[in-house]
């Protein structure tokens, strides 16, 4: 059942401060957001989109283009997002309120889908998806114990492309990704095009099936 739907469109924003050569506008950015629930469980989709970003400033002129995010949360305790959404309405919650909402929330455990987190910024494209789960906790207060089960129960898997002309247009992290390369952390295919799998399981980070120490 959906119990919740709601659908955006601000066609442009812009910001212009003359004396300091700073300027921002931005494009066609678009949000739709649902959520449903079955079985006193809910699911949260979203989609958010920018068609343009222009920033200017002293240093350097970035161009966005094409921006997409798409996600979605599964297996969501109901009744503490419902509390959630109320608390986040109040001026001043109490941090007690807030944290038995979280305890509830991780609690019940959860996983969640990162089917597109896309940009093109100056011409240089960034693709990424993603997958995580955590398993519910069984403890009853934000402790040692809990960061413990976090690192040992949270699984995320997440692809990660770069298009081949990054070094071109950003030469200062050039170094880097190459760094990531020789380390085995990332692969470059025939047309230079960068990629990565990182991994989160049993407590290790790994990317392309390399260990990162943590």
């Amino acid at each position: 059942m959906v119990i919740d739907q709601s659908d955006g469109l601000l066609k442009n924003i812009a910001f212009n401060a003359q004396d300091q050569g700073l300027s921002y506008e931005a494009n066609d950015i678009s949000t739709t957001s649902s959520v449903s629930f079955v079985d006193q469980k809910l699911s949260i989709n979203a989609d958010f989109t920018v068609n343009s970003v222009t920033v200017n400033n002293p240093d350097a002129n970035y161009t966005l283009k094409d921006s997409v995010i798409e996600f979605s949360l599964d297996d969501i305790d109901q009744q503490a997002y419902l509390e959630l959404e109320q608390i986040s309405r109040q001026l001043n919650p109490e941090p007690q309120q807030m944290t038995e909402v979280l305890m509830a929330l991780v609690s019940a455990g959860g996983k969640g889908n990162i089917s597109k987190f896309n940009f093109n910024i100056n011409d240089v494209q960034f693709d990424s998806s993603a997958q995580f789960s955590l398993a519910p906790y069984q403890g009853t207060a934000i402790t040692d114990e809990l960061n413990q089960h976090v690192a040992q129960n949270l699984q995320l898997k997440s692809q990660l492309n770069l298009s081949n002309n990054y070094g071109q247009i950003f030469a200062q992290f050039k170094p880097m990704i190459e760094h990531f390369i020789q380390s085995g952390y990332a692969a470059v295919d025939s047309e230079g095009n960068v990629s990565s799998k990182l991994s989160f399981e049993n407590g290790q980070l790994t990317a392309n099936d390399t260990a990162i120490s943590m």
